[in-house]
């Protein structure tokens, strides 16, 4: 089954709180055509962990699911689009779901948000019935070192700010990127890059205000 021989490497720290996941919001000037008018839902990781990861939730793809798995049996929805997560390992899928329930094998994200990766957890949800408007499969992720991200932050290529499920899931995904970007305004955050110290950046914030979740080293 194409694109599905290998689990992807996109990990959450499942000890991780609610507020751990938050979206990375592309500035209107972002110099990297990768990333222009993306939003990318970033996931906890340890703090031990060097990387940072998350994924691009709104850039459906001109694939539909029937080509990418043409081999999978009993595969519902095959008209359904797959979605691009990013540039790294972009051959590797993760399923992201919304629901009351976890499906069996999938990691709780936040909320009612869940994701899966390995083959048997996507191939077996696929084959049963689910909903396109809640269900996600993408292909690759994006990921930076911690001291990278914290560059691209303060060169002011990003927003950071609260992730909201069912934005993820919204049906009109160019809306997305125009909506947080229209929405937001300015609010005085602590972002403890340090151990010891912490300073103040100013960054676009929904409502409601957040902290950056993630430490540098």
């Amino acid at each position: 089954m194409a694109g599905l021989a290998a689990a992807s490497r996109l990990s959450a720290d499942t000890s991780a709180k609610d507020d751990g996941c938050y979206f990375l919001v592309a500035r209107d000037d972002m110099p990297d055509p990768m990333f222009q008018q993306t939003v990318i839902l970033m996931v906890p990781s340890a703090p031990d962990n060097p990387i940072i990861a998350g994924l691009i939730v709104n850039k459906p793809t001109n694939v539909t699911l029937a080509q990418v798995l043409s081999g999978l049996r009993g595969l519902q929805h095959p008209t359904a689009k797959l979605y691009y997560g990013g540039p790294v390992d972009d051959d590797e899928p993760i399923l992201l779901e919304r629901g009351p329930h976890p499906a069996k094998g999938t990691i709780r994200l936040m909320g009612n948000l869940y994701t899966g990766s390995s083959a048997d957890v996507i191939s077996d949800i696929l084959t049963h019935p689910w909903s396109p408007q809640d269900t996600r499969l993408l292909m690759g992720r994006a990921q930076w070192t911690r001291d990278q991200l914290r560059m691209e932050i303060l060169r002011g290529a990003w927003d950071a700010m609260p992730a909201d499920v069912d934005l993820i899931f919204k049906a009109d995904s160019g809306a997305v990127w125009r909506g947080l970007q229209k929405h937001s305004h300015l609010r005085e955050v602590l972002a403890p890059w340090e151990p010891d110290a912490a300073f103040h950046l100013r960054l676009p914030l929904a409502e409601g205000g957040m902290h950056l979740p993630f430490n540098a080293h």
